[in-house]
């Protein structure tokens, strides 16, 4: 029997007062454990990249700002259009370029001259296609801290 749950998927996040209201069992959300890594490590102004949702929508970011009191910055412009066109048009298709790297390594370039301290993933397939050596600063994936979390509290649950 489950003792708590996890749903994979950044965006699907935006209806947490939905499902959580109908499902009486501890949840851990997925920007939860991503705003934990990046106290723990002492960062007070974290990227972000995800999908166009993501970025501008308040399910993520008014999360981190108001339960972590974390500074928030995304990807603008440019670089938000190719982030998100990206993810709809190559990534979710399994299509993982090198020009498509280079254009989130431009990002992320960008969100660390802005003045962020850490960058999170907060799309599930970014990982894939993102690795710490293509970025300047420290990054804080979504699917990795989730996944991390949940064994944790399965571990605790026994």
């Amino acid at each position: 029997m489950p003792t708590f749950y996890i749903i994979a998927c950044n965006t699907v996040h935006a209806a947490t007062d939905t499902f959580q209201a109908k499902v009486d069992l501890p949840f851990i959300h997925i920007v939860d454990p991503a705003a934990q890594r990046a106290i723990a490590n002492g960062y007070r102004t974290v990227g972000l990249l995800g999908s166009r949702y993501t970025m501008t929508g308040t399910y993520f970011v008014s999360r981190l700002k108001e339960r972590y009191g974390l500074n928030v910055m995304v990807a603008e412009g440019e670089h938000q259009n190719n982030v998100h066109n990206a993810l709809y048009e190559e990534l979710t298709k399994g299509i993982f370029r090198p020009e498509t790297r280079s254009k989130f390594k431009a990002a992320l370039y960008d969100l660390a001259n802005r003045g962020a301290e850490a960058a999170i993933l907060g799309c599930t397939e970014f990982g894939m296609l993102i690795k710490q050596e293509d970025c300047l600063i420290p990054l804080i994936d979504t699917t990795i801290t989730h996944a991390e979390a949940a064994v944790d509290m399965a571990l605790k649950s026994n």
